[in-house]
């Protein structure tokens, strides 16, 4: 438990710090300063790379374990007991402490603080408004068409004769096969197979835990 602080915080400990004032500067930049310096240029090279300096360096080789490798060297260690404890957990372990008082403040809030600022007020127009600004504009003209459309061209073409087949279609082509038959069982369901399996009585170890 966090022992409770003897002196109230100071409201002036949640305020920032003063910024500093930044001083002016005794001579106007050079533009000079802004631009990156010049890159140095790259001399010849007397040398013509090899495709072997660009591929990585080949793996040593591991070597080969003195004993076999088994089942033991993949699982994980056995755990420690855990030692019981000298006496029962208390429930005010697990419960927070509670929280400081918070000091008053020093100067009251201030209902201006939470309203917002005035709005500024909108200029009279020199011009009054016409009515044709808020109406769209006019639609072009259609050029008339120089030959009339033909009828044809909206109805859709003829379809095709179905050719008939040389034999006729039989019944037993659109009816569905028969289903086979389920055969009878051995023996007779029966119910107990169908219901669950009756839980066993739990033991009450000793000593049975409190309440408490």
């Amino acid at each position: 438990v966090q022992p409770a602080s003897s002196a109230r915080p100071d409201p002036l400990w949640y305020l920032p710090a003063p910024h500093a004032v930044q001083f002016s500067a005794p001579a106007i930049p050079n533009p000079v300063w802004n631009p990156p310096a010049p890159h140095s240029e790259q001399f010849p090279s007397s040398i013509r790379p090899a495709p072997v300096w660009y591929l990585p360096g080949p793996h040593s080789r591991q070597p080969a374990s003195l004993g076999a490798a088994g089942c033991g060297s993949y699982l994980p260690a056995p755990h420690s007991e855990h030692a019981p404890g000298s006496r029962r957990p208390d429930p005010v372990w697990y419960v927070p402490a509670p929280h400081e008082a918070h000091c008053a403040s020093r100067v009251k809030p201030k209902p201006v603080a939470y309203f917002p600022a005035p709005q500024s007020e909108q200029s009279t127009s020199a011009v009054m408004p016409s009515p044709v600004w808020y109406l769209p504009a006019s639609h072009g003209s259609q050029s008339d068409s120089a030959a009339s459309p033909d009828e044809l061209l909206y109805f859709p073409g003829p379809h095709e004769t179905h050719a008939a087949s040389a034999l006729a279609p039989s019944t037993a082509e659109y009816v569905p096969g028969p289903q086979a038959a389920q055969s009878p069982p051995s023996r007779m369901p029966s119910p107990v197979e169908y219901l669950p399996a009756p839980h066993r009585a739990q033991s009450c170890p000793a000593p049975c835990p409190s309440p408490v």
